[in-house]
């Protein structure tokens, strides 16, 4: 399965976003590693501002040249519009959210109070009720996401000193 907005593949964007020999353990691509408190494995966000500028760069250092195959005569989808709004809905049981891809219940335990955050939310959200009801939609602060999601990013080849080498990263989910 290929990445729906570059049409790269999981193990060409394992090669970008993870410290290994190929890329002297400093990945040229941002990425965030969001996991629970003790976990080894959690969810991985590229930075895709990141991916599209080492990509520009890599097609410029070809001559203009495609240095990447895409493995099919279609070319990849173009990349998904950002969005502007200030809040998302909580995505249904057993879906994602459209704009980051995470899960109902990983996004739960960001911002609702429970043993997984020791009781303090990492992410603002909202609950909008009708008076007198007791259910209501819940809203997720966009940009209280967006900074915990960058708060656990990863350095990159052009963040890290040179000559260092970043320790291994968790597999990807």
């Amino acid at each position: 399965m290929r990445d729906p907005q570059f049409g790269l593949t999981r193990s060409y964007l394992n090669l970008l976003i993870l410290p290994s020999k190929a890329n002297d353990f400093r990945p040229p691509v941002l990425s965030s590693v969001i996991r629970r408190p003790g976990a080894k494995t959690g969810v991985r966000m590229i930075k895709v501002a990141s991916l599209r500028a080492y990509l520009i760069d890599q097609l410029q250092a070809s001559g203009g040249q495609s240095a990447i195959q895409f493995g099919s005569e279609t070319p990849p989808q173009p990349p998904i519009p950002t969005s502007n709004a200030e809040f998302i809905r909580l995505p249904k049981p057993k879906e994602r959210d459209p704009l980051f891809g995470l899960s109902r219940s990983f996004l739960n335990q960001l911002i609702i109070p429970c043993m997984h955050n020791a009781y303090r939310p990492h992410v603002r959200s909202h609950v909008l009720r009708r008076r007198g009801y007791r259910t209501g939609i819940r809203l997720i602060s966009v940009d209280s996401l967006r900074q915990y999601i960058q708060a656990h990013e990863e350095k990159s080849r052009d963040n890290a000193p040179p000559g260092t080498k970043s320790a291994p990263s968790s597999t990807i989910n």
